[in-house]
């Protein structure tokens, strides 16, 4: 498995829901997920879940989530 791929991938997936991600369980983020989302949403946020507790402990990480929910087009976020 290639896990530069994977890990480029799953960015590419949650990207677009970053930005309600890094406010989860706030209500409003939770409707407007949903709306954007459906089942996505859903999937977003259970790899989320997975991932959240090891980018968080990692401040280039968390960093860098914050960027890309920031500047999604932007290559180097």
């Amino acid at each position: 498995m290639d896990f530069s791929t994977l890990a480029k991938d799953i960015a590419a997936f949650l990207t677009p829901f970053l930005p309600y991600l890094l406010k989860a369980g706030e209500k409003a983020t939770e409707a407007v997920g949903e709306q954007i989302g459906g089942a996505a949403w859903e999937h977003a946020k259970a790899m989320w879940a997975k991932l959240r507790p090891r980018i968080e402990t990692r401040s280039c990480t968390g960093e860098a989530a914050q960027d890309l929910a920031t500047w999604p087009k932007d290559a180097d976020a």
